[in-house]
């Protein structure tokens, strides 16, 4: 029987060079570059990128830390991380990426500095990955380096290192590689296409973020189509069927490749608040503004996050779509010269990714948001501006082989280029020349935005908005006249100039053009690049050492004044909040009930409920104390032994216990500035287990809060469903905590009258309880979000373990998908198609 031809590449395969040494040396370049971009790192061996706002500290850090010692001291992975928000799965959402397989080099290391170097691989897998996807699909070696070069070292990229977004940049760097592997099976599918391709998506999954693989599959879902269909109508429904027979194994390996994670990330997503989120406001959050497309141009026309004068909406790191000056005139060319249908794609991306990443402020986001499923799950459109440095790094390497290959099209392309800079160049020296004209057409421009809707919701009167301008303008001012915004725009206006006479060496030009490129975006990104030693950020503070060194289990509640995640989780200090984005439901609830003055189950609107826990319920808000204070039945139950204040606290259950003040220009390892912490004793503290005598049960969790308020937990147990005797005679009885680790807490207890043990531990699936012998006992979700058994009369130690399910069966899963992986590469050899009988063109 017949096989099908593969697809080929645009041209045929006789215009694509063989794979050679050359490549070779091509991948060794884009290395070397990647290292020296990665310098500071590399020179400061243990260290990692830095700055104060940087999630990496903040959020990573000090829960890895906690993993890695769990590992190294219990022998195993913790399954449950009991020192945040009372505590949580670990795994239920991937970004701390343990399942990941580049985390093994944390884990065996033990070392935070280890994350600097997988920032530098994950650079060098964003340039392999680019290399071989425009390699594969165009052929040109140099055409192929250059898309590598603008898409590793692009703004959008270099923003995840200053934030210290690992999980972002690591799934942002698996993008070429996916489209790479999806290349692959349009041009021989088979087995061995379908497992790298399935392994890919795996590896961008797994590495952490799912909005960007969520967004890469939306891509890939219509790249797919737009060549297949275009390029297969030759070959028969045979190669038709095996293309999608192909994509379908994929998916399946991809599925059992990620099963160790998927399986806890759906079983979490069915019990957080983000599940039941509709809300557009906050879906559409932090979107790219209109005017900020003005940066695609000028990065810092609104400030840097670097010296911290960026005073444009949001934030700098997620709104920089900063590619380069000679990629965006680049992918403008190829969308003139090239008639490539790939190259089409990309260019309908560029615009799609921008329009999309301004929100609401065009139709398109809110009409997928509306018909396609998945999108209300994510906040911040602005991410697609990912696949839009993706976009433009692939279309100006089509517009580089468009020019270079000459012609009379190609030489008005490069004069227009080349015109455009020079104007551009000579419009930003007017704007800075001459100002008085410049801030009255801003004014000018106010008014006529003003007029149009006079009576629309502004928050300030037209004079105010006026008044404003000045100071706008001298900020833009600064930016547009610094020596590098001109430098490039000179730069770039001779790049085209010399593809415009066509006089210089090919190679020469291309050289030119390539160092041009690297020094624009370097200039950007190299400043963002602060390195410290974990050592010298991972400081305890004064209030963190107060707290570790008082004896017992205990939580804090940080109500106005706090300790820092990073300070907290390596000393063993338990809160009742953390730093996270995504929160069970119930609990999320309970705690809101505790802070807020009402809750959605208490009939606040959606968007009240969104909006202010969100945005408050990893902070403090300045009422806190007070109604947290109100609230001790609440606040008991979590044992809650100290709150910590902004200010005195006056309350006659709260004792002052330590005060801190911090000392005139105090900044903390992160740079941040604190005001004085008082750290109060709650004197009708609950212990982390006890034991009550009746129950009631709640109909709902709005009912559930409500009985918990209203009764006297000491006495009352809230159930959500009835259990054992509700009423047994006997009082308030402490229990015993005589192991408490992640996976694992026993607590002892001696009954004469049958009660209800209540452990002060969020309840979560996959929790068991054993008693005497080994008797499984039924765990019961009591008071809204914690765990209970009931316990008949007896002296015997309760066994709470967490194994859950998710993870056994995710487990054998990957195993399967990993054997699946071996078996679909062994095929071929076994069927004598190994590699030394494919074309020269393979990899």
């Amino acid at each position: 029987m017949r096989r099908p031809e593969p697809i080929q590449a645009s041209g045929g395969t006789e215009s694509r060079p063989p794979w050679s040494q050359v490549d070779l040396l091509c991948i060794a370049a884009l290395v070397a570059l990647c290292c020296l971009f990665f310098h500071r790192v590399l020179l400061s061996p243990g260290s990692m990128f830095y700055h104060p706002l940087s999630d990496f500290w903040r959020f990573l850090a000090p829960q890895v830390t906690f993993i890695v010692d769990s590992f190294h001291r219990d022998g195993e992975l913790p399954l449950w991380e009991p020192f945040a928000y009372a505590g949580k799965p670990p795994y239920g959402v991937p970004q701390l990426g343990v399942f990941y397989p580049f985390f093994i080099v944390v884990l065996l290391t033990r070392s935070l500095g280890a994350y600097g170097v997988l920032f530098l691989l994950h650079a060098a897998i964003a340039a392999l990955g680019m290399y071989l996807f425009v390699r594969e699909i165009a052929g040109d070696r140099r055409q192929a380096f250059l898309s590598a070069a603008v898409f590793a070292f692009s703004g959008y990229l270099v923003s995840r290192l200053f934030i210290g977004q690992y999980w972002h940049y690591c799934s942002i760097a698996w993008i070429p590689f996916v489209f790479f592997c999806a290349e692959r099976i349009l041009r021989r599918p088979g087995s061995a296409a379908s497992a790298l391709l399935g392994a890919a998506c795996a590896l961008q999954f797994l590495a952490g973020h799912t909005q960007y693989f969520f967004y890469t599959m939306l891509v890939l879902l219509a790249y797919l189509p737009w060549i297949a269909l275009d390029e297969t109508h030759g070959l028969g429904l045979r190669a038709a069927a095996k293309i999608t027979a192909s994509l379908v194994l994929s998916g399946v390996i991809f599925v059992l490749l990620c099963g160790i994670q998927l399986l806890p990330a759906l079983e979490f997503s069915g019990l957080v608040y983000r599940a039941n989120m509709r809300s557009y406001a906050v879906a559409s959050g932090l979107s790219l503004p209109p005017t900020n497309l003005m940066t695609l141009l000028f990065p810092s026309l609104k400030g840097s996050a670097v010296d911290s004068s960026y005073w444009g909406p949001g934030n700098f790191w997620e709104l920089c779509a900063y590619a380069g000056l000679v990629p965006l005139a680049l992918a403008a060319a190829s969308a003139v010269l090239c008639r490539d249908r790939r190259n089409a794609f990309f260019l309908v991306l560029i615009g799609f990714s921008l329009l999309f990443a301004m929100g609401p402020a065009t139709p398109l986001f809110p009409l997928l948001y509306r018909f396609v499923p998945g999108i209300s799950l994510f906040r911040c459109p602005s991410r697609m501006l990912a696949l839009h440095a993706f976009a433009v790094a692939i279309a100006a390497g089509y517009g580089f082989s468009a020019l270079r290959r000459g012609g009379a099209g190609a030489r008005r392309a490069a004069a227009a280029a080349a015109a455009a800079f020079l104007l551009l160049l000579g419009a930003v020296a007017v704007f800075v020349a001459f100002p008085a004209p410049a801030v009255a057409a801003g004014q000018a421009l106010v008014r006529f935005v003003f007029d149009r809707d006079p009576s629309g919701p502004h928050t300030r009167t037209l004079a105010e908005w006026q008044a404003l301008v000045p100071g706008c303008y001298e900020r833009m001012r600064g930016a547009l006249a610094a020596p590098r915004q001109l430098a490039n725009l000179a730069a770039a206006a001779c790049v085209f100039a010399l593809f415009r006479t066509q006089r210089v060496v090919p190679r020469a030009a291309y050289a030119v053009l390539l160092a041009v490129v690297l020094a624009d975006l370097w200039s950007l990104g190299l400043p963002m690049l602060a390195v410290r030693h974990p050592r010298e950020v991972m400081v305890r503070g004064p209030v963190a050492e107060f707290l570790a060194r008082q004896p017992g289990l205990f939580r804090i509640h940080e109500a106005g004044g706090g300790v820092p995640l990073e300070e907290s989780e390596p000393a063993g200090i338990a809160k009742i909040k953390g730093f996270e984005s995504v929160f069970l439901e119930y609990y999320i609830d309970y705690l809101a009930c505790l802070e807020f003055e009402g809750t959605r189950s208490l009939g606040a609107s959606d968007f009240d409920y969104e909006l202010r826990l969100y945005l408050k319920v990893a902070g403090g808000d300045p009422d806190a104390p007070a109604r947290s204070a109100d609230n001790l039945n609440l606040l008991n139950l979590l044992n809650v032994r100290y709150v910590l204040s902004g200010a005195p606290l006056a309350h006659p259950a709260m004792e002052l216990v330590h005060e801190w003040r911090p000392p005139a220009g105090y900044r903390d390892p992160l740079g941040r500035v604190w005001g004085p912490v008082f750290v109060y004793a709650n004197r009708t503290c609950l212990p982390r287990a006890f034991v009550v005598r009746r129950a009631v049960v709640a109909r709902d969790g709005r009912e559930s809060l409500m009985l918990i308020k209203a009764n006297d937990p000491r006495t009352t147990v809230v159930l959500d469903a009835p259990a054992g005797r509700m009423e047994n005679p006997g009082g308030f009885q402490e229990a015993e905590v005589t192991a408490y680790a992640p996976n694992r807490v026993e607590v002892s207890v001696r009954l004469d009258d049958p009660g209800f043990l209540v452990l002060s531990d969020v309840w979560y699936p996959g929790w068991t309880a054993t008693g005497e012998r080994g008797a499984d006992l039924p765990v019961l979700r009591v008071n809204r979000c914690l765990r209970g058994v009931y316990l008949e009369p007896g002296e015997r130690t309760v066994v709470f373990r967490y194994a859950p399910r998710s993870i056994a069966l995710g487990r054998g899963m990957s195993l399967a998908g990993i054997a699946a992986v071996c078996l679909a590469w062994a095929t071929p050899l076994f069927r004598g198609r190994g590699m030394r009988r494919r074309g020269p063109h393979d990899v």
